[in-house]
């Protein structure tokens, strides 16, 4: 399968600079939380940032996990090896989403600390006000993303919990 034909499962598709964003469909997502990459020889690469396996994503499209490859490669070239999964602990799991929101909290208080000591907007042009907005906007955009990163890191957490107590 290639990568448009894989895009094409999609609706709406988000061009990021790395790749493309989709709605994750081995979960219930309203904002595309699916990253899409094409990595080396046309693989198809996922990273759920809900956290499912590529497995459950491609299960949920009736796929499975060899049709994220290209063809066969050409005669002669060696098939890159397949390495293990690592096996990550919720609590792992809970702590890297612990250290995204606090990154987008960080990136957040920067553009606005900034908008705040703004001296001379006055003599800005509509485009520049235009453009300090969307910077404001975007930092807004980040305080709730890391609100959802913290809620479910708080999540992953209990999930531990309630794992430990039931053994």
């Amino acid at each position: 399968m290639t990568i448009q034909q894989f895009l094409a499962l999609f609706h709406p598709v988000k061009e990021t600079k790395k790749g493309w964003d989709v709605c994750c469909p081995a979960h219930d997502d309203e904002h595309p939380s699916l990253g899409v990459m094409e990595g080396e020889e046309g693989r198809i690469v996922l990273n759920c940032f809900g956290g499912c396996h590529p497995r459950e994503i491609c299960g949920a499209l009736g796929l499975t996990l060899a049709d994220l490859f290209a063809d066969r490669p050409l005669a002669g070239t060696p098939r890159p090896s397949i390495r293990p999964m690592l096996k990550v602990s919720n609590r792992t799991r809970a702590f890297v989403y612990e250290l995204h929101a606090l990154d987008l909290r960080l990136q957040a208080q920067k553009i606005l600390v900034a908008s705040l000591a703004c001296q001379d907007c006055e003599t800005w042009t509509d485009e520049e006000r235009d453009l300090a907005m969307q910077a404001v906007s975007r930092a807004y955009v980040y305080q709730e993303r890391a609100e959802f990163c913290e809620g479910y890191a708080d999540h992953l957490r209990e999930q531990t919990v309630l794992t430990h107590e039931l053994a």
